[in-house]
């Protein structure tokens, strides 16, 4: 006679309890195996923190950017200052090479041997 009621249908789970059972040393390594394959999945997904000079980069780098955001206006208007000075320089340069400056020092040169003659 049959011990197991008509009405008893197996849990979904039987099965592998049943392989379980047969099979304990590779039903442990098998735990094994997937313990690790699942360790080394969240080892590779988690964020890996920072080494320090990997940091010190990080923060040079941020400062680096403020400092050319917060500084780039003013180059921006020294370059152009720049500009209009050599600009400024160039014109007087032309100017002065329409003088004539050879004729005034022959005249400043002639008082001064007078004076001391």
């Amino acid at each position: 006679m049959n011990s197991v009621p008509d009405f008893y249908e197996p849990r979904p789970s039987q099965p592998l309890t049943d392989c379980v059972r047969d099979y304990p040393t590779l039903s442990v390594l098998g735990a094994i195996v997937l313990g690790v394959a699942a360790g080394v999945l969240v080892r590779a997904l988690a964020a890996r923190e920072e080494t320090t000079s990997e940091r010190a980069f990080r923060l040079m780098s941020d400062l680096r950017d403020r400092i050319t955001d917060i500084t780039s206006p003013a180059l921006e208007r020294a370059s152009a200052a720049a500009g209009d000075g050599l600009g400024a320089v160039q014109g007087g340069l032309e100017r002065l090479r329409d003088l004539p400056i050879d004729r005034t020092l022959s005249n400043l040169g002639k008082r001064v041997r007078g004076l001391f003659s």
